[in-house]
C-alpha cells in the first residue's frame, strides 16, 4: 500500500536521538508512542537515521508543492528525497508526476514504473503510467498500465474511466473505418 501515517517521536533535547516511523499499511500503526528507549514490542515499523528523516522532509515538501502545483519545486524536492534515500516509492511516484506535468515523459515513466517496483501493487503509479502513454498517443501500452491499475486497486474509479474511454474511442474508430466510402 500507500504511506498511511507517520509517528514522531522527538527528544526533549536536541542532543538526543530522535525516533521516527513510517507505517505502509495500518497494521503496522502502533498502539501506542513508543519509549525514548526504543519501540513498543508491538511495534513493526523501523528506527530510520537522520538521512532517511532528512529524506522524508524532502519528500513531504514535494508534497506541499505538488499541492500547490508547482511542479519544478515538486520535481526538485522529490530529487533530494531519493539522493537521500532511494527506499521511498512515494518520491519517485511523486516525481514522476511531476514530471509529467512538466512535459518530461520519458523521465516520469521511469520514476513511475521504479515506483512499482518498490510497491508491486501501486495502482496510482500504473494510472499515471497509462497517462504518460496516452499523452504520447500509445493507446495500447495506456490500456495495459491502466488495467494494471484496476488489477492492483478495483475501486480506482478513474482507471475504469479512462479504460472505458479508450474503448470508446476505439469502438467509434473501427465504426468509422467500416462505414467510410472506400476509394475506387
Amino acid at each position: 500500500g500507500e504511506l498511511v501515517g507517520m509517528l514522531h517521536a522527538f527528544a526533549q533535547k536536541q542532543e538526543k536521538p530522535f525516533q521516527f516511523f513510517l507505517a505502509r499499511n495500518r497494521s503496522q500503526l502502533p498502539a501506542e508512542k513508543p519509549t525514548r528507549e526504543g519501540a513498543n514490542p508491538g511495534w513493526t515499523g523501523e528506527l530510520v537515521e537522520e538521512q532517511f528523516f532528512k529524506a522524508c522532509q524532502a519528500f513531504w515538501e514535494g508534497v506541499a508543492a505538488s499541492l500547490r502545483q508547482d511542479w519544478p519545486k515538486a520535481r526538485e524536492n522529490f530529487s533530494t528525497a531519493l539522493r537521500l534515500s532511494q527506499s521511498l516509492p512515494e518520491a519517485y511516484f511523486g516525481r514522476g508526476v511531476a514530471r509529467y506535468h512538466l512535459g518530461e515523459y520519458e523521465g516520469a515513466v521511469q520514476d513511475l514504473e521504479h515506483a512499482t517496483k518498490g510497491l508491486s501493487n501501486y495502482a496510482l503509479a500504473y494510472l499515471w503510467i497509462g497517462k504518460v502513454w496516452e499523452r504520447q498517443d500509445r493507446g495500447e501500452a495506456a490500456s495495459a498500465a491502466y488495467q494494471n491499475a484496476v488489477a492492483a486497486d478495483p475501486n480506482l474509479s478513474e482507471a475504469w474511466f479512462r479504460l472505458g474511454d479508450r474503448d470508446l474511442a476505439l469502438h467509434a474508430f473501427r465504426t468509422e473505418a467500416l462505414t467510410a466510402p472506400t476509394a475506387r
